[in-house]
């Protein structure tokens, strides 16, 4: 697996989960900020298992990370 296969895998999972995830409490869609702690765990979950930089923060130079505008999008 490359850099790239890896962020098509995140980028998938977050495709599907969406318009797909519910709030366990409230039954209502989960919100972008959610999303965002779950893409990155399933980041660093595939950067752990492939020891592959699996960047999906830009590199500006802001003092707030930001996701890159591909995953930007998608939330």
């Amino acid at each position: 697996m490359t850099e790239p296969d890896a962020l098509a895998v995140l980028a998938a999972y977050l495709d599907f989960k969406a318009p797909t995830a519910l709030n366990p409490q409230t039954g209502d869609p989960v919100q972008a900020t959610t999303l965002n702690n779950h893409l990155q765990a399933a980041a660093a979950y595939l950067q752990l298992v492939t020891s592959l930089p699996v960047s999906i923060m830009s590199s500006s130079s802001s003092s707030t990370p930001r996701l890159t505008a591909f995953f930007a999008d998608i939330l």
